[in-house]
């Protein structure tokens, strides 16, 4: 009996004789079938566009002779009122001629004359032909009412039918949209829907009228005479236009109002309504396409408005296919030509034209089976005949493989080119028994060898799974060579990050890193041993083949673990060597004249204070201005020398000192005896209850930034001028003077335009910068609306930010600030240039606005806050800024990258500039940033105060 794997192989070489065989005949026959199927298809396609569009015209043909009847006695009636032959005035002649009309001309519904004077005769068929339905308003009575009357020609006797229409004037009928009025300004007439109330007021019908305009005989504008058609009738019409029984055909207006249909349904609402304006009110009463009752009209106008957006853009004619439940439609629209700008739409099932080709299709596919089946079992033979012998050879192959000391015979075959391949495989039989006994010596040493290896050794081959691991490798990790994926390594092997419970994560494993190409070492890895986590030290390097891909990644390990406790040792005896310095250093601190000495070299105030500010020790007395009487210096607190406001941030610093043990520092500004005086002052912690306060004159430092700012203005006001001059020069240059001049020329000048340009905004900036810190500029605040700030500053950066292809989103806040509105623009228009700047293309930036209770809020008040501040934030998804870098870019001059100004332009002063701005209103500036994912800028307004 075969094995397993015996049968695997003879299935998978069957199918390899089998599979492209029957792929062939398959193949072969399905696409004959197919283009059988479309050929037949697209004949049937071809023949029924042609026929839906012969029946869309003709079905607009008939349409338009169908409506040619109404327009043909609208013409003729005016023009015998223009003659004299009617009179518009002769109510009672004029009214058997319009019922003589009605007879001779089956087709219409009604008919109606009004003239100018305000008479008015409307004569409507009734359902018997004797009856006829009269609407009549006579100027000769002047009662202003609207007789109906019921008319039967057979005895001529009229019978009058409620209600009287009272105030009745045709002239204003509907009220929103007189009809005559319309009819009155188009003189070749006009096509239009009418409610009509011709059978009462409690049974409005929708009409399609036509409206020709006459003139007296004299020449004057006469009136209006006008026929119509139940828009019933000519869904009814439409269903005689019907190719078949099936399908429909619906006329729709282009703003998707449903005119009539051949399924029956009524295109409008036959409802009465009490008010008679809103009963003969048109557009209420109108039904859109996509309301209809029927599916199938719904699907075709939604299939319509998908296609062409509205239906206002069918233009042509057009053919298309719509998917209906089970069934397929073809679909024609076709726009109506003339003064009505309807379309007729025709969709007719698929099954139609269709059934021929599906009984051809079941032929060609049952002629399709009968030949597949035939080439299988040809196949399945073929394939029995050439196997057996080759599955002799597998099974010998599997024998060598597997190791057995005797390898069965292979079966001979008749066919030339596998007995030859039967005999070279005997052959190269007794070389592989050979040659694999001499391999498996060689790796039995190399395996020793690796063993006898004092360093853990492991092999990865691409997918992360362990090949080999030799006996040092298997003490360190315990769970020896086990199946594991890239994914799995760290958790299989209990690899963790030292120090820490985390596992190790997988792509900064050396054996990921080897196998991406990396040469890698690391010793912060403790793997998991039992009751005891041991510290690695790993080193990784990756092993290529011929074409650069990475086949393995070696990993060498070792335990690290006395190493660790030697570094932990000496950081021991680090630590101890300080401690004892720094005791020999108090030691002799403590010693009166080198304190003496060191005090008298520092040209500070040194003061030992108390945690109560009470002074222990005062040297330099004379350093400062402030102290009072040197002779009652420690009777009472160094916090009563000074203001109240200096006093208390003096007091808030040594708390904090002494509660957190780090250096604070308070710069400020003093007046003494007329004199302006400005000290810096570091508040160092001693112990727990003792600070160190060394307080410096820094006047000077001050005058010389003084003086510095005046130089830094001087310079920019007189580089100002000539900088202008210059720009004004190289503009006109540019304009167009030196257009027939080489193309480095044009080069040149646009740098020199651009670099000058540079120094302009450089040369602003300074003096903006300068007029703020030294306070020649002082900030009228007074309430403006945020939103139109934030408004403001956006229109001024849109154009450069469509140019950038960034987005700009923003959330304004309804609040009112007290501000100085050109600042605060001029403040959120550096902030969005920057971010603008620093975006990639597609991305977005985003400003928002929220109430905050303070000028250095992070979140927005509890309901119980009342809010005082507002924050502004502008966020966008840049580049980011290092943390180093935080602080530092609100100073002068300074750019996250010294790059930044020649690729990116800017002068590293817009930061400063809205600092100083922001400073002025009382508010706070900051940033938060992460390098790779953007940045957000902060800053708080006051609130207008209720």
């Amino acid at each position: 009996m075969l094995s397993k794997l015996d049968l695997a192989m003879k299935f998978s070489l069957r199918n390899l004789l089998i599979v492209p065989f029957l792929l062939q005949v398959i193949g072969i026959t399905g696409l004959v079938g197919y283009l059988s199927y479309r050929s037949g298809q697209g004949a049937v396609q071809d023949i029924a566009r042609q026929m839906m569009t012969i029946t869309g015209q003709r079905a607009r043909e008939n349409l338009s002779a169908y409506l040619q009847t109404s327009r043909l006695v609208a013409q003729t009636n005016a023009h015998l009122l223009e003659t004299g032959m009617v009179s518009s005035t002769d109510l009672a002649g004029l009214e058997s001629h319009l019922v003589e009309q009605l007879q001779l001309f089956p087709e219409l519904t009604g008919i109606v004359v009004a003239n100018e004077a305000g008479a008015f005769l409307n004569v409507a068929r009734q359902t018997s032909p004797e009856l006829f339905a009269v609407r009549q308003r006579n100027v000769t009575v002047v009662d202003n009412r609207l007789y109906r009357y019921q008319l039967d020609v057979a005895d001529q006797s009229k019978t009058l039918l409620p209600p009287i229409r009272r105030g009745y004037d045709p002239h204003r009928d509907p009220p929103d949209n007189p009809w005559y009025t319309a009819a009155q300004a188009s003189p070749e007439g006009l096509w239009r829907l009418v409610v009509s109330l011709e059978r009462g007021d409690d049974q409005p019908r929708l009409v399609m009228v036509r409206f020709v305009p006459f003139q007296t005989p004299d020449g004057d504008f006469g009136g209006v005479f006008s026929t119509g058609i139940l828009l019933t009738q000519l869904g009814e019409f439409l269903q005689h236009l019907l190719p078949s029984g099936k399908g429909q055909i619906f006329l729709v207006e282009p703003d998707g109002y449903l005119v009539a249909t051949s399924t029956g349904e009524l295109p409008f609402d036959q409802q009465p309504r009490s008010d008679p304006a809103q009963n003969v009110a048109l557009q209420s009463r109108r039904l859109a396409v996509d309301q209809s009752r029927d599916p199938l009209t719904r699907a075709v106008a939604a299939s319509l408005i998908a296609d062409y957006g509205s239906l206002r853009n069918v233009r042509s004619p057009r053919f298309s296919h719509l998917r209906f439940g089970q069934e397929q439609y073809f679909v024609q629209t076709t726009p109506l030509q003339g003064d009505l700008n309807w379309l007729l739409v025709t969709a007719v099932p698929t099954s139609e034209f269709m059934a021929d080709i599906d009984a051809n299709t079941a032929r060609t596919a049952l002629l399709c089976a009968l030949a597949l089946i035939g080439s299988i079992g040809l196949g399945i033979w073929t394939a029995e005949y050439i196997s057996k012998p080759i599955l002799s050879l597998q099974r010998a192959t599997q024998a060598m493989t597997d190791g057995l000391a005797v390898v069965p015979p292979t079966q001979p075959s008749t066919i030339q080119e596998v007995e030859a391949l039967r005999q070279g495989f005997d052959r190269m039989v007794g070389q592989l028994v050979s040659s694999f006994h001499a391999l498996k010596d060689r790796e039995n040493t190399l395996a020793t060898f690796l063993n006898g290896v004092p360093v853990a050794l492991s092999v990865h081959d691409q997918a992360g799974q362990m090949l080999f691991l030799n006996a040092k490798g298997k003490e360190l990790l315990v769970n020896g060579v086990t199946p594991a994926d890239v994914e799995q390594l760290a958790e299989t092997y209990q690899l963790y990050r030292a120090g820490s419970d985390e596992l190790y994560p997988i792509a900064e494993l050396p054996v990921v890193r080897g196998l991406r190409g990396e040469t890698a070492y690391t010793d912060d890895i403790e793997v998991e041993a039992g009751d005891r986590r041991i510290p690695l030290e790993v080193h990784t390097i990756p092993v290529f083949n011929s074409l650069g891909q990475v086949l393995y990644s070696i990993n060498t390990f070792q335990d690290i673990t006395e190493r660790r406790q030697v570094e932990r040792f000496r950081i021991d005896y680090q630590r101890e060597l300080e401690h004892q310095v720094a005791q020999q250093m108090a030691s002799l601190a403590a010693s009166e004249a080198t304190q003496k000495a060191l005090i008298d070299a520092i040209p500070d105030l040194l003061m030992r204070l108390g945690r109560e500010g009470r002074p222990l020790a005062i040297y330099n007395p004379e350093a400062v201005n402030w102290l009072g009487d040197r002779n009652r210096l420690y009777e009472k607190s160094m916090y009563e020398n000074l203001p109240g406001t200096l006093a208390q941030e003096r007091q808030r610093c040594v708390e904090l000192a002494l509660e957190t043990g780090t250096i604070q520092r308070q710069e400020y500004e003093f007046v003494s005896e007329g004199q302006t005086f400005y000290e810096e002052a570091r508040i160092i912690p001693v112990t727990q209850d003792e600070v160190l306060v060394v307080v410096r004159d820094i006047s000077d430092r001050y005058r010389i930034d003084r003086l510095k700012d005046e130089f830094i203005s001087i310079i920019s006001h007189e580089l100002r001028t000539p900088l202008t001059a210059i720009r004004g020069a190289l503009g006109i240059l540019e304009s167009g003077v030196l257009h027939n001049r080489p193309q480095k020329t044009q080069q040149m000048l646009g740098m020199a335009l651009s670099n000058t340009e540079r120094l302009i905004r450089l040369v602003n900036d300074i003096l903006d910068l300068e007029r703020l810190t030294s306070g020649r500029i002082e900030l009228t605040l007074e309430p403006c609306p945020l939103e139109e700030l934030m408004t403001l500053a956006v229109n001024g950066v849109e154009a450069i930010a469509l140019e950038a292809n960034v987005a700009l989103q923003v959330t304004p806040a309804a609040a009112t600030v007290l501000a100085a509105p050109d600042a605060v623009v001029q403040t959120l228009t550096n902030l969005l240039g920057n971010a603008i700047k620093f975006s990639k293309a597609g991305s977005k930036i985003w400003l928002t606005a929220v109430p905050v209770s303070s000028p250095k809020a992070i979140a927005a008040p509890t309901p119980g806050d009342q809010p005082t501040w507002v924050r502004i934030a502008v966020k966008d998804q840049g580049r980011g800024i290092p943390a180093d870098r935080l602080e530092v870019i609100f100073e002068r001059f300074q750019q996250v990258d010294v790059s930044d100004s020649r690729q990116r332009g800017g002068t590293g002063l817009g930061l400063a500039i809205c600092q100083q701005i922001v400073e002025q209103h009382g508010g706070e500036i900051w940033v938060e940033s992460q390098v790779g994912c953007g940045s957000t800028f902060f800053f708080t307004l006051p609130l207008k105060r209720v």
